[in-house]
């Protein structure tokens, strides 16, 4: 396995802080093909007859109050803006080349749905990240903090080979900013 996360919902044990737990859900992702994020690394459907089919492009849509402090915010977390799909309803954020965020005011994502938002209480998604080592994770969750987010919304869980911190932005919207190496996994068994 690369040094990537899927950005599904985490399964019920992610959690917990037992290694074999973890491992067995890292499991679980490759085997039902999810979707592996990883800005430094191909990004695309994992399935063990094909591998990581990578040049999809995938767009996370998310519901925003204030599209310009939204905008700040992704900025400070390293994001880019792309210009060319960005209006007064809608931004788009780049993570990657294959990674993309779109903040769609209120106004806007109704166009797309019937379906309320979600309260700024309430999660309806965690969303996983990879970064390049700890101190980007840290750096992600102080830039949150500083652009009117919430840094370690949930506890900070560090394994050794596997750290991450969440974060929320200013809609609520939770981030798991992670690193991993895989090369520290202790043996299985």
């Amino acid at each position: 396995m690369t040094n990537a996360i899927s950005n599904s919902c985490r399964l019920p044990c992610g959690s917990s802080n037992d290694l074999a737990t973890e491992v067995l859900a890292w499991a679980a992702y490759a085997e039902f093909g999810l979707l592996f994020v990883d800005k430094y690394q191909p990004v695309g459907m994992f399935t063990p007859e094909r591998g990581i089919s990578d040049g999809q492009k995938h767009f996370v849509n998310l519901p925003v109050a204030d599209l310009p402090a939204s905008m700040a915010f992704y900025t400070a977390l390293g994001f880019a803006n792309n210009p060319q799909f960005t209006d007064e309803t809608a931004a788009c954020m780049v993570w990657s080349d294959a990674i993309n965020v779109m903040l769609l005011t209120h106004e806007k994502w109704a166009t797309f749905t019937s379906r309320p938002i979600a309260p700024s209480t309430h999660n309806e998604v965690l969303l996983a990240i990879s970064c390049e080592d700890r101190a980007h994770v840290d750096a992600m969750n102080t830039a949150a903090a500083a652009h009117d987010g919430t840094a370690d919304i949930n506890p900070i869980q560090d394994l050794g080979f596997m750290y991450n911190r969440n974060l929320a932005d200013p809609d609520g919207h939770v981030w798991e900013a992670m690193w991993m190496d895989p090369a520290a996994m202790p043996p299985q068994g």
